[in-house]
């Protein structure tokens, strides 16, 4: 691995070329392993990074975003995510859960930092979805968590049935009353009416473990979602969902990786949102 982490920001106009430019601990990041970037509503450039977290307006150096006390300078960033609503969700498995308002300059801590070896293993979040506007999807090690944002009550929404030590949540859609979700163990889908979970069968014969160890959705249309896999990326037609095991399954890529593919996606999801769900 190279020592430095480069973010490559495409500065695109209508009469000039692209700008590359290279942001590394040279230009102030926070470290060099970078966990998850997001741009705002507002243009700017968020970073979370094994060491911290930073916001990057394309012109100043890169600011460093410490949280209402400084609780999140140095920490390991896991995920980072602005709701509808343009709230900015900052969730650190050393430092707790955050909601930053950019309107107010303002911060909320959900949760506390962990303490013992077990809030270690079960209160970090790695996906975060907002449900309504009242209602925040956290994806953690053993289960889907619903956090009610008014109160900040957090109770369990979905226990994932026999996660191993290694499980965690990577990615979670809600389309038509069903959420997806996709984890380093396999995929589930769980509707929320009836309160079902069961297998999203992606694959038919599981030759090797890394075609389980799923970590993107993607809605292609209204019955068409792919699932992009550590190993493979699939479409499964979820046309009939609400009915058991009922996925048709079009392997795309059985093999190989789908980079392009998750790229594309996540900017087209960044773009789409209705009534509360992606």
């Amino acid at each position: 691995m190279s020592k430095w982490v480069y973010v490559f920001l495409w500065l695109m106009s209508f009469f000039a070329s692209a700008e590359i430019i290279r942001l590394s601990p040279n230009e102030g990041l926070s470290q060099s392993s970078v966990n998850t970037m997001l741009i705002d509503d507002d243009g700017y450039l968020w970073v979370s990074t094994e060491g911290g977290l930073n916001r990057y307006d394309g012109y100043q150096p890169l600011k460093k975003v410490g949280g209402p006390s400084g609780e999140l300078l140095e920490a390991n960033i896991d995920r980072i995510y602005q709701d509808p609503l343009g709230k900015i969700w900052i969730t650190s498995s050393i430092a707790g859960l955050f909601q930053f308002d950019p309107k107010t300059d303002q911060y909320r801590q959900y949760s506390a930092a962990p303490v013992t070896e077990e809030e270690f293993a079960t209160k970090p979040v790695f996906e975060m979805l907002m449900l309504d506007e009242h209602h925040l999807l956290l994806g953690r090690s053993k289960d889907v968590a619903l956090l009610d944002v008014d109160t900040g009550e957090l109770t369990t929404l979905v226990a994932l049935p026999d996660p191993k030590t290694t499980t965690f949540v990577r990615d979670i859609i809600v389309h038509k009353g069903n959420m997806y979700i996709a984890t380093s163990d396999g995929a589930w889908v769980y509707n929320l009416a009836s309160k079902q979970l069961r297998t999203l069968n992606h694959i038919s014969v599981i030759e090797h473990p890394y075609q389980n160890n799923t970590k993107f959705l993607y809605l292609k249309d209204d019955n068409t979602l792919l699932l992009g896999a550590v190993q493979g990326l699939y479409e499964i037609d979820i046309g009939n969902a609400d009915e058991s095991h009922c996925e048709s399954i079009r392997p795309i890529y059985p093999s190989g990786h789908y980079s392009r593919f998750k790229y594309m996606a996540y900017s087209a999801r960044r773009r789409r949102f209705d009534s509360g769900h992606r």
